[in-house]
């Protein structure tokens, strides 16, 4: 279970709080928050390795369900990433890079940490 902060803000990847239909393709916005001292299960995210791959990963929001996806599989610069539901394509699949010269990081805790033993409904 992780959140993604942004280093230079401290803001965090957050998706709206609705769960689209099963049946509907619909995309779910996807936004920073400000951090605060609580993290809410919509900025909770399960990094999942892709079957086959080493180095390429699916980001799933652990509230909603949906993963992170690049809009339309556009590849234009500012495209939007977006919640969309699980596919296993080519725009759903992501890589982390770390760098010690940086503060970015993603952080790793358990439900308990971050919920102070409370699990979320």
């Amino acid at each position: 279970m992780y959140f993604i902060r942004n280093a230079l803000y401290g803001y965090i990847v957050e998706t709206e709080h609705l769960k689209p239909p099963q049946k509907q393709r619909r995309s779910t916005h996807t936004y920073v928050a400000p951090s605060h001292n609580s993290i809410s299960p919509y900025q909770l995210w399960i990094i999942y390795n892709r079957t086959g791959t080493d180095t390429s990963y699916t980001i799933q929001n652990f509230a909603t369900g949906v993963v992170l996806d690049i809009y339309c599989s556009h590849s234009e610069d500012g495209t939007q990433v977006i919640g969309y539901a699980a596919f296993g394509t080519p725009n759903q699949a992501w890589a982390l890079y770390g760098s010690r010269q940086s503060s970015s990081y993603v952080s790793r805790a358990s439900i308990a940490e971050l919920f102070d033993n409370v699990q979320p409904n």
